[in-house]
């Protein structure tokens, strides 16, 4: 059976609202807009307030995921030079963050795990929402 993915999403864009959610979510169409909404400032606030999104609504839709560096139970990976990562369930990242070109945003849901290794005056936003990660850094790397 085929997943109705704007019903789905208006499910999600309903659970969100009625959490306290800002007004942004109105306008989320996809899944796709979805996580990039969950990236901005005012989305990782959110989702550390209220735990959100639930780890079966990023199983759900775990197939609309691609490109969105967002990994859900992916097991043991690794990642190298990335702006924005969510790990989420049961997932154990091995992350490679080099460099000043961007902030690394690592969020971290539902019991994900990541091992960060940074250098080179990389800047790291590290998200932790109910995860676990360790952060192995050079003295030039910012931790926010």
């Amino acid at each position: 059976m085929a997943i109705n993915h704007n019903n789905n999403v208006d499910a999600i864009r309903s659970m969100a609202l009625q959490t306290g959610a800002c007004k942004k979510i109105i306008h989320v169409q996809d899944f796709p807009e979805l996580i990039k909404l969950m990236f901005s400032p005012q989305g990782i606030e959110f989702c550390q307030a209220h735990n959100f999104p639930a780890v079966e609504v990023f199983r759900e839709n775990k197939t609309s995921l691609g490109g969105l560096n967002v990994y859900v139970d992916d097991g043991d990976i690794a990642l190298t030079g990335k702006e924005y990562v969510c790990l989420v369930g049961d997932t154990n990242a091995t992350i490679e963050a080099s460099g000043p070109q961007f902030t690394h945003t690592i969020i971290l849901m539902h019991g994900a795990r990541a091992n960060i290794n940074a250098k080179n005056y990389a800047v790291l936003n590290i998200v932790n929402i109910s995860g676990e990660y360790s952060v192995n850094k050079d003295k030039t790397v910012i931790v926010l």
